[in-house]
């Protein structure tokens, strides 16, 4: 094809044996990919779906569960991987569903596979494909159902996500276990639901612990003597090493006299008692440590009636600590009561053939366990997935209370919305939606031939059913043959699960359906093996032969996997060939340099080039000139990058023109190679050029002059403007001191403009680069006719001046004629490239308007559910805060009659006060008198003595 211009278009070059594709023929391959992966597990779907049976050569698998298969499964097509990919994630956001996801994306594209054969534009049909999710997923926020009762509405949850599970006939014992297990967690972190599995006995001898289990650590000798039951024990939680060792490891010790080497063994025994005293002294009866315990630790315990237990797991010490409300300790120097955990029960229950410790009763409990039974591991690997995913969607059915009917009744109901939409608009929307609605159908139609009924009748009876009551929720009853309301049936599913479930089906559809090529890398790249590290080694790698067309960006983004290995990289021109480069490569360790050369050796630079690159171990470097070498360190060794004013200390770049920089520093700068010199790779070449491309004479003390643009050489001046006004390359550079001389202007720069935007440029001269007009043209011919007439013999005439002229004449002519075929030839090609860019640019910006709108509307649903979510939260605050406006007018109340009481009492202390101050008064004034009294008493018993001494 070629354009307007008579050009070609510009040419992609790929690596020898990438394989590319493009066209209708390679979005219909991409969708038969897309339905194989839905047939593989389309068997699996429903209460009667059957197994699959996954061998990898180890390991054997048995599951019915869709992201399980999906994940064991070895896609090869890279199309169809996208739907295991959204199989994924519809596992880790929901957890159930992730056979649905897969069969509705798979259907989708069926059904819009006529259209892509019958020329209707993928574009279209993706727009119809997001317009019918939206609008699936906006009326199944209507017609959801919000149940108060959170227990029952959970309970009923996960018993549904258990009926198409390997465990559904004891779907009622694992039912309220998973229930218990969700509403004991403070934080919706399943990690702390602990699942632990056994094998040996039935699947009904699993049981529920309200707390923390997990299995009986290694222990050694002594530890049989250990009690094995507490009540209300207080529990210590280590991370410390409770061993006897050499302290070797943690100290260096130097003695003199061999004696004493006794009391450095003493004081190895004296620290691990001290240990050991401290957590006896704390008053933990069992202690627990993420480190060894070892045998004298165990049986010092045993013999003071402590549980110990060693190398307890992350995560069972951490449910530990969430259930029992300890803390874990890296030292025993500061034990303290407040630091213990408890729980009402302590004790190590056999389990099958295993010893487990379990904690029950804990006050503090945030977290619980799930014991496992089974008789094959399989069978329990199976239960444990099935357990996982009833645990998700009861996380899901916590955190929402809306709930659809399951049973196929929601897509029923969503497939005739769309039906009756697509009635009402015209335009192509109207097949693609009504391709979406059939597409809807497939789950109770599928659920329907899993059971063994007739698929089509069953989807005629619901049909009849949903057509007849706007509001009932008829499903697939996969039990008996026929339908059943599911909402009454109680099987109910999260209405996220099925929002998730559509919005994901159909960014998968829509992702397939804008691929119009597909291209595949060249075997050896992609089968890519580390080279052979040969046996000498060192810290110091050197990159070869690194062609100089690859600026430091393309290098840096090379060494970037290893930028934090790598402490310097340095740039040097080769000797023997002028457009190559040697890059010196100083790693951390040998080790570093290793990984290095086994990932880079043999390698090529990008998939555009077939250079490779060609590693070397270093063990010295030498310069043949001291402008190569290492440029002086500054005095205080203050050095600095110039991007960034850092000191330079670590991952360091030197470019070939001796300045150093930060390596991310560089990697940021895109205006040149060198943001100091602006440093140009052809003009670095100059150095090396030893030969006049005039004279064809070596240069070795004339001063030489290189053109920047095409690098033509000459030994003087004259050559260089002689080359100017032949090809009009305005640029040259005098070697000797370095300038770039403009013909052009007439005058020195200080340096060259690499882009337009590029500002500050300084000349000497006010004419424009590149601007070059007639009558400087003719006064420059003039002034060259003089210097050659004065260089001329005294015997010239005028007729060999004549004809010069006229030859000289001659060749500007053709010289004019040339440069005006290379403006023709330079303009056309700006026409292309400028066309050619403009088609990109169209192409990008579809491309990333149609990613802008479904941003938008992914942004706009997070947005919806997040004021769900808010508008939930409010009327939870306004619960609470009714609440705690109940409990405060109860507290005033009480405080009014505290208030009461108080006064009484008060009036009561008062009159009490004035009694005993009465009393007080009475009693000084009994005491008054009896005083009295005994004064008159004693002066009678006085007279009486004295009148018994007168007889």
């Amino acid at each position: 094809m070629r354009t307007a211009h008579g050009m070609q278009p510009g040419i992609i070059l790929l690596r020898e044996g990438t394989d590319s594709s493009q066209g209708k023929a390679q979005l219909i391959s991409n969708i038969n990919a897309c339905a194989a992966v839905a047939d593989a597990v389309r068997t699996t779907l429903g209460p009667r779906g059957m197994d699959k049976l996954l061998y990898d050569g180890k390991k054997v698998t048995i599951s019915n569960d869709g992201a399980t298969i999906m994940k064991l499964l070895d896609i090869a097509h890279p199309a169809a991987k996208v739907l295991a990919e959204i199989s994924t994630s519809q596992d880790a956001e929901v957890g159930d569903g992730t056979t649905s996801v897969v069969l509705l994306a798979g259907e989708i594209l069926a059904r819009v596979k006529p259209f892509v054969e019958d020329g209707l534009h993928p574009r279209t049909i993706a727009r119809g494909v997001r317009k019918a999710a939206s609008l699936a997923v906006a009326r199944l926020h209507e017609i959801s159902v919000a149940l108060p009762e959170e227990r029952k509405r959970l309970e009923v949850l996960a018993a549904t996500a258990l009926n198409s599970k390997l465990i559904a006939n004891h779907k009622s014992l694992f039912a309220p276990m998973v229930v218990d297990a969700i509403l004991a967690l403070d934080t919706w972190d399943l990690s702390l639901v602990g699942v632990k599995k056994v094998p040996g006995g039935s699947v009904s001898d699993s049981f529920f612990v309200d707390g923390v289990a997990f299995k009986k650590t290694f222990s050694y000798a002594g530890f049989e003597q250990q009690p094995k039951f507490f009540e209300n024990p207080k529990a210590l939680l280590l991370n410390v090493e409770l061993e006897l060792k050499s302290e070797k490891e943690n100290a260096e010790v130097r003695i003199t006299d061999p004696d004493d080497y006794q009391s450095i063994v003493d004081a190895e025994w004296r620290i691990i008692y001290e240990k050991l005293e401290k957590c006896i002294e704390s008053g933990a009866e069992v202690v627990l440590s993420k480190l060894p315990i070892g045998d004298l630790a165990t049986q010092y315990f045993a013999d003071r009636g402590v549980f110990c237990a060693g190398r307890v797991t992350y995560d069972d010490m951490e449910r530990v600590s969430r259930a029992t409300g300890g803390r874990v300790q890296t030292s025993v120097l500061d034990l303290n009561p407040s630091i213990l955990g408890s729980c009402a029960n302590f004790e190590e229950r056999q389990v099958g053939g295993e010893r487990y410790n379990v904690f029950t009763g804990c006050p503090k409990a945030k977290t619980a366990t799930i014991v496992l039974r089974g008789g094959s591991e399989q069978f329990i690997e199976e239960s444990h997935r099935s357990i996982h995913d009833a645990l998700m969607i009861a996380k899901r059915g916590l955190e929402h209370s809306k709930v659809v009917g399951g049973g196929g009744a929601v897509e029923m109901k969503l497939s005739r919305h769309l039906r009756e939409y697509a009635l009402k608009i015209a335009g192509k929307d109207q097949l693609v939606i009504s391709a979406v609605a059939q597409a809807l159908e497939i789950i109770p139609r599928q659920l329907a031939l899993n059971a063994g009924f007739d698929a089509t009748d069953v989807l005629n009876a619901l049909r009849k059913k949903h057509a007849d009551a706007q509001h009932t929720w008829f499903g697939v009853d996969c039990y008996v043959e026929g339908v059943v309301d599911t909402l009454q049936a109680e099987i109910w599913e999260p209405a996220l699960n099925k929002a998730n479930a559509l919005f994901a089906a159909s960014e998968a559809a829509t992702l397939i359906l804008q691929i119009d090529e597909t291209k595949t890398a060249s075997r050896d790249m992609l089968s890519f093996e580390a080279a052979p590290v040969p046996s000498a080694v060192s810290e110091v790698v050197a990159m070869l032969g690194v062609p100089f067309r690859f600026v430091l960006s393309d290098l840096i983004g090379l060494l970037e996997p290893f930028q934090r290995s790598i402490t310097r990289v340095r740039v040097s021109r080769s000797i023997d060939a002028t457009n190559t480069a040697i890059v010196l490569l100083t790693t951390r360790c040998v080790e570093a340099a290793k990984e290095v050369y086994a990932t880079l050796h043999g390698r090529a630079f990008n998939s555009f080039e077939p250079d490779v690159c060609e590693l070397a171990f270093v063990e010295a470097i030498e310069w043949e000139t001291a402008a190569a070498s290492d440029p002086p360190e500054e005095e205080g060794d203050d050095r600095r990058c110039v991007v960034c004013l850092e000191p330079l200390e670590d991952q360091l770049f030197t470019t070939a023109c001796d300045h150093t920089f930060h390596t991310h520093c560089l990697a940021k700068w895109r205006d040149a190679p060198c943001p100091v010199c602006r440093y140009d790779q052809v003009g670095s070449q100059a150095e090396l050029a030893s030969c006049c491309d005039v004279c064809n004479v070596a240069v070795d003390e004339s001063p030489l002059w290189v053109c920047l643009l095409c690098g033509h050489c000459g030994c003087e001046r004259e050559h260089a403007l002689a080359h100017y006004e032949s090809t009009k390359h305005a640029y040259a550079l005098d070697v000797q001191t370095r300038y770039v001389w403009d013909f052009a202007g007439e005058g020195f720069v200080h340096r060259l403009a690499l882009q337009k935007t590029d500002e500050g440029i300084l000349q000497d001269s006010a004419v424009p680069v590149g601007f070059v007009d007639e009558e400087e043209d003719g006064r420059r011919r003039r002034r060259r006719r003089r210097l050659d007439s004065d260089d001329d013999d005294d015997d010239d005439d005028d007729d060999d001046e004549d004809s010069a002229a006229v030859r000289r004449r001659q060749w500007m002519r053709a010289s004019t004629a040339a440069r005006d075929a290379d403006h023709r030839k330079l303009e056309g090609m700006a026409v292309e490239f400028n066309e050619l860019l403009r088609s990109q640019l169209a192409r990008q910006r579809e491309i990333y308007e149609s990613r802008l709108n479904a941003l938008r509307a992914e942004n706009d649903e997070k947005i919806r559910a997040e004021i769900v979510a808010m508008k939930r939260d409010i009327r939870a605050g306004e619960a609470k805060r009714a609440k705690l406006n109940k409990e405060l007018a109860k507290l005033r109340e009480e405080l009014d009659f505290t208030n009461e009481v108080n006064k009484s009492l008060e009036q009561d202390l008062h009159e009490w006060q004035r009694q005993s101050k009465e009393a007080d008064e009475e009693l000084k004034r009994v005491e008054a008198e009896g005083e009295a009294e005994c004064r008159v008493l004693e002066e009678e018993i006085a007279r009486l003595m004295a009148r018994l001494d007168e007889v």
